[in-house]
């Protein structure tokens, strides 16, 4: 009788936890115009998978990009390739994919067939919201600590 109760106990929480785990929406990768239109005019918070580091980007229409992290700014370009990767250029240039999960956005790469999580975007808002140093585009594309 005993075991029968705990049985019956564990199968109501199993399928109790059915119930409360979120369905995962689908994931697709971002097309040239998506990603155009998510970045351009936009400042944007990111955050490093890997190393926990936040840092925040402004991704001007012409294809300039300012990028502020540890108080310190570097300056640079970025596109987007005809099959929608995003490329950003400070000293070397480097394409990722943007990957859309639900109202959510990572930059990813493809890795062994499989897609590798980056960065997770936290914010996009219109405008440059990054006060410049001595309120000026730098010139130097190399942090300065």
């Amino acid at each position: 009788m005993k075991l029968r109760c705990l049985s019956g106990l564990a199968l109501s929480l199993i399928l109790a936890g059915c119930v409360t785990v979120p369905v995962l929406q689908s994931e697709r990768l971002l097309s040239r115009g998506e990603v155009e239109a998510l970045f351009g005019g936009r400042t944007v918070e990111s955050h490093n998978v890997n190393t926990g580091l936040s840092s925040f980007t402004y991704y001007r229409p012409d294809g300039r990009v300012v990028q502020q992290r540890f108080w310190s700014w570097r300056a640079g370009s970025w596109r987007v390739t005809p099959e929608g990767r995003i490329c950003l250029k400070f000293e070397r240039e480097r394409c990722r994919y943007i990957l859309a999960e639900g109202d959510r956005y990572a930059k990813v790469k493809r890795k062994s067939g499989r897609l590798v999580r980056l960065v997770r975007y936290r914010t996009f808002l219109d405008g440059n919201r990054i006060p410049l140093p001595a309120g000026k585009w730098p010139r130097s594309t190399r942090f300065r600590p």
